[in-house]
């Protein structure tokens, strides 16, 4: 009887070390994680800081004076000297694209807001899948890139254009855009700019809240002058805030879209009025 007490107290103690094991393993590897996920998120940020600050400083480059889903799967890194977009129209913007296709050759626009992080290349692959993991200059990165919907033209002339951007935990890329909920917040930032290479905008926000990623449809063009007016007055009814901008018939639209968790498949978005 005691051999065998012994033996449970032995079996007992070699379980009690295994599972010990176990679980400072695990949290080693929690931490692990943690860490390359940190990293990751840095490296993107110093990323984009660092291609900012080129575009602003750069000798004799003009800059913005900003404030601050289908898909395929893995594509090879791009190649700068021979871009995939080809049918470029003339440059006529503040911002310098030709310095900026030179590492990002599927560049189609810049935006900002001031007095936030939002400063930020656009870019739109072939599918809406690449971008999701990669930055502009084609570099494998979780935080991604802004990017236009795929079913977008690339010149911001559909009468709804689509951005897509990461909700990321310390508020970088879209993940600050569900600020917007609060109307003092939108009161702060009622515009948006847009830059592109066909010229630069300003864009007044008129709405924004959450829908489901599936049900919303995300159209960007409508048949009829009714179907375009029915859904500028769902984005108001649905709102968070009521704006004095006025939308009509012939407008362009910009769709600002990222991840929120009010339930599953949700998305924020922010809408506004491309001014002429």
């Amino acid at each position: 009887m005691k051999a065998t007490t012994k033996r449970k107290k032995h079996w007992k103690k070699r379980l009690a070390a295994l599972v010990l094991t176990v679980c400072i393993g695990a949290a080693a590897f929690l931490c692990y994680q943690a860490w390359l996920e940190l990293r990751e998120r840095q490296a993107g940020e110093q990323y984009y800081e660092t291609l900012a600050d080129e575009l602003r400083t750069g000798e004799g480059k003009q800059t913005p004076a900003g404030g601050g889903n289908s898909g395929g799967g893995e594509q090879p890194a791009l190649d700068a000297e021979q871009p995939r977009v080809q049918d470029r129209e003339e440059v006529r913007s503040q911002m310098d694209f030709e310095a900026l296709w030179e590492t990002c050759p599927d560049a189609v626009g810049w935006i900002t807001i001031d007095g936030t992080v939002i400063d930020y290349p656009v870019v739109q692959g072939e599918d809406n899948s690449f971008y999701l993991k990669h930055l502009p200059d084609g570099q494998a990165n979780a935080a991604g890139s802004i990017m236009m919907d795929v079913s977008c033209d690339g010149k911001f002339t559909d009468q709804v254009n689509i951005l897509h951007g990461h909700h990321m935990r310390n508020k970088s890329m879209f993940g600050g855009l569900d600020s917007y909920k609060s109307e003092e917040y939108y009161r702060a930032h009622p515009v948006l700019r847009l830059y592109t290479p066909g010229g630069d905008h300003e864009v007044a926000i008129f709405a924004a809240f959450t829908v489901s990623g599936s049900g919303f449809g995300y159209p960007t063009g409508f048949a009829a002058e009714g179907e375009f007016e029915d859904f500028v007055r769902a984005c108001r009814d649905q709102s968070a805030f009521r704006t004095e901008v006025e939308v009509q018939w012939g407008d362009r639209l910009l769709v600002l879209s990222t991840c929120a968790y009010n339930f599953t498949g949700a998305r924020f978005i922010v809408v506004g009025k491309i001014m002429e």
